[in-house]
């Protein structure tokens, strides 16, 4: 259950983020969120609201890419140790 706004930024990040080219992967929601696709079934707000607009959202994933470059090295270094 996700009680935490903290955690709410957590996971969709986690969600959008995991493909590797999570930019271009064919099958993300992310376009949904930053306005280049719609759908009457997905509703993004409850997470946008979480940001001043929909490019602060993709500010957010896209700062987080080093960090996750970091996260990846750490972990290969101790798969192989």
């Amino acid at each position: 259950m996700i009680t935490e706004d903290s955690y709410l930024h957590h996971i969709t990040r986690y969600i959008h983020m995991n493909p590797k080219n999570y930019l271009e992967w064919q099958y993300s929601s992310l376009p949904y969120f930053v306005g280049s696709k719609g759908a009457e079934w997905l509703h993004p707000d409850r997470i946008l609201e979480l940001f001043s607009d929909k490019e602060d959202y993709l500010t957010f994933l896209k700062d987080y890419e080093e960090q996750r470059e970091v996260l990846d090295e750490i972990k290969n270094y101790l798969a192989d140790h």
